[in-house]
């Protein structure tokens, strides 16, 4: 649950078409000299015909591959033909799920150029490549570039170029073993790409960042800036391609805003404030503006009420441009330099607002622009030289399922149904039954109200199994609003629930489930170690966790009613994660990560301590552990090699593991196990759809003054 990628995003396998191996291999060497035809030579026509042929061969799932191909030809001539090739797909190939899935979403964007009586245009210019494994649940895309041709993006591990024009995804830098790649920026002329590189330790440990800059193919990399221990990322370009805005983190707490000379790596701070976050140079490249947030671990920011402010490059003084009371974000600034884009809540929506500039100085009041703008994520990519404007949406879905399951084998024997029938697609982790069996619990989420790629907890849902009845714990109190995934268990006697404050790290709390009061359960506030994974002991008279400090776990056992602590297991330099207590109360089960070799293990002890044992080790990903009611084997969701996570079942007693017959479209399981042993819920959800869209006519619609 503690790794970055708490939803995993999936690589759908297509079904294997009908035909022989070698028929097969034919067919898909003919789909890549189709798209090297559509995408490197650029003839669309040529390739509409070589896409028409595959989609005839016979290998179902290439052919649905080349149908989605050939309408995206279609499009890019203008061509009415592709709505027939996504409709050939949806109708004739139902079993190939991915693309009958990509299909309908073309279908759905292809009608959805819309023009406005204001005389914006929005026309939708990408669609995410379903499949791809992004990083903090979406794909992490940067700023297009000046000439609108690129949109540079990071997935786990690789940074890509998206090419508007050809639609070809390029790979163009793979990081190496034990290092992370993040932050693309390309530079004004399109020709190299600024980007940080920093080496992955133990667990979420890391360190020596670099600044590197090479050229838009990855050639000629050299690095800019080397700290051991202090993040850096660029955020844009000077337009004469001199200097890089970078984000740097401070020696003691915070952030500041820096310029990063390309020629030499040598560093300008421009304030040493740690409320100011990511900037945008004007076209001059005179000012940066910037706006206010409260940094968070890992680099995020979190909005926070106030104007927004000018930073001269020259050294000289801030300059608020206007004060206020309402957040406001994501400034950039227009192609011409007269105004200054960015978005507000001020109205009570999210919109999209102006404010002209000159000199240095406001020259007006904010402009409302367009109204209704929170489909434009938290950080548009930004504009183009001749005024368009390019943004990002995404969509996500998640909701809670329920199957049956055989007791004594932990396999999946029946459908799984979604057992939700309120705020559908919208419900959250923590997903446990009642120890009766009477009831189950989960959480409601949010994920627009952060304003970037994580979520709120908005209130506890308890459904009644007998009669369906979703009744609303509101607000949710006790939850961190980034990190909501750790710790909610039910106490025996089913009246109230148990939740880790992750707001403070170091606080449990136990909440009523009638009246929704919360009351302090354990408070290790004066301690310096954070605790995750709270489990209860079965008459609720130990409460064991996971306790993290210095980059050290271990696995605690504390006396309820002495407050007596005793450290169970404290593991060499890995990371402990997950934590289940067997039905008969008397083992744990936990796993044990090490990323830097990529080695998993799922291990089981005696609750009262002891030594550890190993059930399995694993080159896969292990996480979301439970037991079947017998207490012989143990759930667990594993990673795949080319897919989503399955469901597998290991005996305590040792051998292979099981498949449980459960592979999910996209996120992790948290599994659930009934009391009677025969029924398992989990969290389930779809895969992230997310879109570029790009704004015409923006600069010159008619403004209404606020």
């Amino acid at each position: 649950m503690r790794k970055i990628l708490s939803i995993l995003l999936m690589i759908g396998a297509l079904a294997i078409g009908i035909g022989s191996g070698q028929q097969k291999d034919r067919t898909e060497v003919d789909l890549q000299a189709a798209i090297r035809m559509e995408t490197v030579e650029g003839d669309l026509k040529g390739a509409i015909e070589a896409y028409k042929k595959i989609a005839e061969a016979g290998n179902r799932a290439v052919a649905a591959k080349a149908l989605i191909r050939m309408g995206q030809c279609y499009e890019k001539l203008g061509d009415a033909e592709s709505r027939k090739a996504y409709e050939r797909v949806v109708r004739e190939f139902a079993d190939q799920k991915e693309a009958v899935e990509q299909a309908r979403a073309l279908l759905a964007a292809n009608g959805r150029g819309r023009q406005p009586e204001t005389g914006i245009i929005e026309q939708q210019k990408w669609v995410l490549p379903a499949g791809r494994t992004t990083q903090m649940f979406q794909t992490q895309m940067r700023h297009v570039s000046a000439d609108g041709r690129y949109i540079p993006y990071q997935t786990l591990y690789s940074l890509w170029l998206h090419d508007l024009a050809t639609g070809e995804d390029r790979k163009v830098i793979a990081a190496q073993t034990g290092e992370s790649l993040d932050s693309p920026e390309l530079s004004p002329d399109g020709k190299q790409i600024a980007y940080t590189r920093y080496t992955r330790k133990d667990g979420f440990s890391y360190s020596d960042y670099e600044l590197r800059v090479a050229d838009i193919d990855g050639s000629r990399m050299r690095v800019l800036i080397n700290n051991k221990e202090r993040w850096l990322w660029p955020k844009a370009w000077s337009p004469d391609a001199k200097r890089i805005l970078i984000l740097m983190q401070n020696t003691g707490t915070g952030y500041s805003l820096a310029l990063a000379s390309v020629a030499d790596g040598s560093v300008q701070v421009l304030t040493e404030q740690d409320d100011l976050s990511n900037g945008c140079f004007s076209p001059d490249g005179k000012y940066v503006v910037t706006y206010r947030g409260s940094s968070t671990s890992g680099g995020s920011v979190k909005r926070v009420p106030a104007g927004l402010k000018l930073i001269p490059v020259d050294g000289s003084g801030e300059i608020p441009l206007f004060e206020s009371s309402a957040v406001n974000w994501a400034p950039f600034w227009t192609p011409d330099g007269r105004k200054i884009l960015f978005l507000s809540d001020r109205s009570g929506t999210i919109d999209l607002w102006s404010i002209r500039v000159s000199g240095g100085r406001a020259e007006a009041e904010p402009e409302l622009v367009k109204r209704e703008a929170g489909s434009i994520d938290a950080d548009p990519i930004g504009f183009t030289r001749d005024g368009l404007f390019y943004y990002k949406t995404s969509t996500f879905q998640s909701d809670i399922y329920a199957a049956e399951l055989d007791p004594t084998t932990g396999r999946v024997i029946s459908k799984p149904a979604r057992v939700n029938q309120r705020f559908v697609g919208s419900i959250g982790h923590l997903v446990q039954w009642s120890p009766d069996g009477q009831f189950l619990v989960y959480t409601r989420i949010s994920r627009r109200e952060l304003g970037y790629a994580v979520w709120k907890v908005i209130s506890i849902i308890v459904r009644s199994e007998r009669t369906g009845e979703e009744r609303e714990i509101f607000p949710a109190p006790a939850f961190h609003p980034i990190e909501p995934n750790h710790g909610l268990q039910w106490f025996p006697d089913g009246r109230s629930l148990l939740a880790t404050d992750l707001a403070k790290r170091r606080i449990v709390r136990q909440i009523d489930v009638q009246t929704g009061q919360t009351k302090m359960f354990l408070d290790l506030s004066g301690s310096d170690k954070d605790v995750y994974l709270p489990t209860l002991s079965h008459d609720g008279k130990a409460l064991f966790y996971l306790q993290s400090a210095a980059g050290k776990d271990r696995l605690m056992r504390r006396n309820m009613e002495s407050g007596e602590e005793r450290e169970l297991y404290q593991p060499t330099g890995l990371e402990l994660d997950d934590l289940a207590l067997s039905p008969d109360g008397r083992q744990l089960a936990f796993t044990l990560n090490n990323y830097d070799k990529n080695v998993y293990s799922l291990m089981i002890m005696p609750a009262e301590g002891g030594e550890p044992r190993e059930l399995l080790r694993s080159k896969l990903y292990i996480n979301d552990i439970s037991w079947t009611r017998d207490g012989r084997h143990v759930l667990m969701a594993r990673d795949s090699e080319s897919g989503p996570p399955q469901l597998w079942s290991v005996s305590i007693d040792g051998g292979e593991s099981q498949l449980s017959g459960l592979t999910l479209t996209s996120g992790g399981f948290e599994v659930s196990v009934h009391p009677d042993g025969r029924r398992i819920a989990f969290y389930g959800s779809q895969e992230p759809h997310e879109e570029v869209w790009v704004i015409k006519n923006l600069l010159s619609t008619p403004k209404t003054s606020r």
